[in-house]
């Protein structure tokens, strides 16, 4: 059976925030997001904990069977019409 698990960025741990840092500065990845530029640690980590108190926004890392697959982003969540951007 095949599990999926999504951990919000606020509950990473050290070693997970690091790995997405690195997903997110690769290259290929980052040349598809909005800031192309490569993001310090203390910037990433700086964010992370900015989303503890950011409720329009969810960002979660996506593993299956316990491997790291991934991530998906909800933004501009409005909580009075349900809607969100992913």
């Amino acid at each position: 059976m095949k599990i999926i698990s999504l951990i919000n960025y606020i509950d990473l741990t050290v070693s997970e925030k690091l790995a997405v840092l690195a997903m997110r500065n690769h290259p290929n990845i980052k040349c598809w997001m909005y800031n192309q530029s490569d993001i310090s640690e203390q910037e990433h980590f700086q964010y992370i904990e900015l989303l503890k108190n950011d409720f329009t926004k969810q960002y979660f890392l996506v593993k299956k069977n316990g491997t790291t697959i991934g991530t998906i982003n909800f933004i501009k969540i409005d909580y009075q019409t349900r809607c969100a951007e992913f």
